[in-house]
């Protein structure tokens, strides 16, 4: 008798939606920066976009629930009591405090925050207060009070950045701003303990330790580094080719490696790369071979190049916007048109400090940062920090510079 297919929980819904729009940005942004480095949190941007929908109506509406492969859940209702949105911490503990008490769970936190005129939200906002973990600010008259009232949080939440995100002058259509915050604060790497079996999966905690492996089919190298805390680790894929003998060679050139993203954004390819990502697939054996990724990069992220090749240029639009009426009053209308991406990653041989923030509001300007860039490596790469545990890309990117340069340059953090 043949089986029927199990119907999708919501939260595998919601987890294999956001691990394809993963992949599908860095696959999308990658054809049109195909010789840069460049860094993005897909999960902050993501949820940034989430915030979007679920506080939207209308066309919109319906738009990002189609680029955030959300089509198979029917009620945002439905979705907000799923999905967990309260990985959140208290602003004024110290980074080791903070690192300290969520160390049992997780070893990043995200926080929302949404700034508008709260004569203006739902009398009974409850359902959507769960998605605003780091709760509402409320705007008022004075359009250069509330920049000011942004801009002081995004300082506070990127004061660890190199160029924290600073907003340009809004327009009088600035009426609601959506803030969603991402950090990985100073995880330190587990101790060398080198395996070079990699021909069998498991998940046992004293098989938390380096792998060096390869997928034949994918045509890749996989390197995972994992962090002490919790159960993430930082992924480095490379492209390689084989011989005959089952020989292999890393690929050092910017078109292998825009072939290795073309095959993993198919869909056997995210398949098979989750399964690679969760050890749940045998992989080829490496022997003696241990190379450290070491790289900083913060720099302008063309978030509107992104949006309009995923199909989401209606955001980006200054058409006002219906809200949804679980969240603010009925008829009400709000501008979105700026979206404002901004990620830094510092990754060396000890540890690695992330964090990434999301702020979409209504038309603004937004200045040009200096970039901070500095790559040690001998070919270029694909890498990622993943949270095994909840199966989320916090953090993805490209390493395109593969010149061995800058070896005594200090980047211990």
């Amino acid at each position: 008798m043949e089986q029927k297919d199990e119907k999708k929980t919501i939260e595998e819904i919601f987890t294999e939606a956001l691990f394809k729009f993963s992949i599908k940005c860095l696959h999308k942004y990658e054809f049109y920066n195909s010789k840069d480095n460049f860094a993005f949190s897909p999960y902050n941007l993501y949820k940034g976009l989430l915030l979007a929908y679920l506080t939207s109506s209308g066309v919109i509406e319906e738009n990002l629930k189609e680029i955030l492969f959300l089509t198979e859940v029917s009620e945002k209702c439905d979705l907000i009591d799923t999905v967990n949105f309260d990985k959140s911490f208290e602003t004024e503990m110290t980074a080791e405090e903070n690192a300290s008490a969520f160390a049992a769970e997780c070893n990043y936190e995200s926080k929302s925050m949404c700034f508008i005129e709260q004569s203006n939200l739902s009398e009974d906002p409850s359902k959507i207060n769960k998605i605003f973990n780091g709760g509402f600010v409320n705007l008022d008259d004075d359009t250069n009070a509330n920049i000011n009232r942004i801009n002081d949080e995004i300082q506070c939440q990127t004061k660890n950045f190199h160029n924290p995100q600073k907003l340009g002058a809004l327009n009088r259509d600035m009426d609601i701003a959506l803030m969603t915050v991402l950090r990985l604060s100073k995880q330190k790497f587990l101790s060398i303990g080198y395996q070079s079996d990699a021909s069998s999966a498991s998940t046992k905690p004293d098989k938390r330790m380096f792998k060096c492996s390869f997928h034949k089919k994918l045509q890749m190298l996989v390197s995972e580094f994992p962090y002490k805390n919790g159960n993430t680790s930082l992924f480095v894929l490379a492209p390689c080719i084989f011989d005959t003998d089952d020989k292999w060679k890393v690929t050092p050139n910017h078109v292998a490696l825009s072939n290795m993203i073309d095959v993993l954004s198919t869909k056997k390819g995210m398949l098979e790369l989750r399964k690679v990502l969760d050890r749940q697939t045998s992989l080829g054996k490496v022997n003696n071979f241990l190379y450290w990724p070491v790289f900083k990069l913060e720099k302008n992220f063309n978030i509107r190049q992104l949006l309009r090749a995923i199909n989401c240029q209606r955001l980006l639009t200054s058409d006002a916007v219906d809200l949804d009426s679980s969240f603010a009053k009925n008829g009400h209308k709000v501008h979105f048109g700026n979206v404002v991406h901004h990620t830094h990653v510092k990754v060396t041989k000890k540890s690695t400090v992330a964090g990434a923030m999301t702020v979409i509001t209504g038309l603004s300007s937004v200045r040009n940062l200096k970039e901070v860039v500095n790559v040690q490596s001998k070919y270029p790469f694909v890498w990622l920090i993943y949270d095994k545990q909840h199966r989320n890309i916090l953090f993805i990117g490209i390493c395109n510079e593969f010149k061995f340069k800058n070896l005594n340059s200090n980047l211990e953090i």
